[in-house]
């Protein structure tokens, strides 16, 4: 068991993975933000993104790393170049 936690702590110092978590968590919110300019729901992206309001809801709190294809179906949705939905 101590092993166990002391390879956690160990993971939470990772600096590469402290850096994506950061990159995870600017994206949603650049994501939400977008969304509420629009003053959409995340069940209105994601009908018209199709993507699942749950998966919205994860990529939004930062805890999904998404693929491009994803990324292009939201900026597909919100209207904008994909480059656009990375400018974090």
């Amino acid at each position: 068991m101590e092993h166990e936690e002391k390879f956690a702590e160990d993971q939470d110092r990772n600096p590469r993975k402290v850096f994506l978590v950061n990159i995870r968590k600017r994206f949603g919110a650049r994501v939400a933000g977008l969304r509420d300019d629009r003053d959409w729901t995340q069940e209105h992206l994601a009908a018209i993104s199709d993507i699942s309001t749950r998966s919205i809801s994860n990529i939004e709190n930062g805890v999904y790393s998404v693929t491009l294809d994803t990324a292009y179906k939201l900026a597909r949705a919100f209207g904008i170049p994909l480059s656009r939905l990375f400018d974090i």
